[in-house]
């Protein structure tokens, strides 16, 4: 998707874990803000080359996670 014309403003980024890097280098470099699921990635490097290509793009970037255990936190089971 990310060889195509831009076509977003952003876009989510939901693979599994270990091909999280090539996507969040691609996207950014067109403009693209990003919605990432966590984790960010398997290993430092690759955490590296995620902040380095965000930040050399100026996107806006957040991680997303499931709050299974908010639950326990709030004191109320859903």
């Amino acid at each position: 998707m990310a060889a195509r014309d831009r076509f977003a403003d952003a876009v989510v980024i939901a693979t599994q874990d270990r091909m999280h890097v090539e996507p969040v280098e691609a996207f950014p470099a067109k403009g693209y803000h990003i919605l990432l699921e966590k984790p960010i990635a398997p290993s430092e490097d690759d955490c590296e080359r995620v902040a380095t290509a965000v930040k050399e793009a100026g996107v806006i970037f957040g991680v997303c996670h499931v709050l299974r255990w908010t639950y326990r936190v709030a004191g109320e089971r859903r």
